[in-house]
């Protein structure tokens, strides 16, 4: 259902604003051309990918506000297809993540639902009165060119990988420098990266990770049964 939800319209969507700066961005990568943009590269880069895989060869710069996709036959689609993905990649993090934390499966199936419904409720009602009361940003993002879908998921993911981390380093001193605890380590890692990669935001989740860490070492060194005093 995230999925249709998702990648429906966005063939129809042939000129749209926002687009063009990260498209630009993209045809210069393909084309090998230098450029100084605000944002880390990871996303456009993949999005360049994208492009370049669908055949795109980055003739078509994006500059024009307007210009039609359809007649250069600019493989938009494609391009607009790595968010969708990432969003609809967005559903089952939430899911798990709730899981890990300690809910309940209807609860994390409910907190991964009010995601998808919600983008459905703005669906069926996207030509009523109540549209601007019932947008979902996430369902405009998730169609668009942006770094935003890419960014939600690689938060979503460092999420997940920090609560099974956290699981994995409740369970005590047997747990500690197992391959589990290693493998959820180096993905919280790797999430952490791939975020602050996609924007500069993304500095704010390392420090939301780096002050739980502070957190769990603060509670870990206060833990007399656990630290021998030298």
């Amino acid at each position: 259902m995230k999925s249709t939800i998702t990648i429906f319209l966005i063939p129809l969507l042939t000129q749209i604003t926002i687009t063009c700066s990260f498209g630009g961005f993209a045809s210069k990568y393909i084309k090998g051309r230098f450029f100084v943009d605000v944002h880390p590269p990871l996303a456009k880069m993949l999005i360049a990918l994208a492009g370049w895989l669908a055949g795109f060869n980055g003739d078509f710069d994006f500059k024009d506000i307007g210009k039609d996709y359809l007649e250069p036959g600019v493989p938009y689609v494609a391009m607009r297809l790595l968010p969708a993905v990432c969003g609809i990649m967005t559903i089952p993090t939430i899911f798990l993540t709730l899981k890990a934390t300690g809910c309940r499966t209807t609860t994390a199936a409910l907190g991964a639902g009010l995601v998808i419904f919600g983008m459905l409720y703005v669906l069926l009602l996207r030509n009523a009165p109540l549209l601007n009361l019932a947008e979902n940003g996430l369902l405009t993002n998730n169609r668009l060119i942006l770094l935003d879908s890419p960014l939600v998921t690689a938060t979503a993911f460092t999420a997940l990988a920090w609560a099974c981390f956290t699981n994995q380093q409740e369970q005590g001193p047997t747990k500690a420098f197992t391959p589990t605890w290693w493998f959820w380590l180096v993905m919280t890692g790797v999430g952490l990266g791939a975020t602050a990669s996609i924007k500069w935001v993304g500095l704010f989740t390392i420090a939301w990770v780096g002050t739980l860490t502070l957190v769990q070492l603060w509670v870990l060194l206060g833990d007399s049964g656990k630290v021998t005093p030298v």
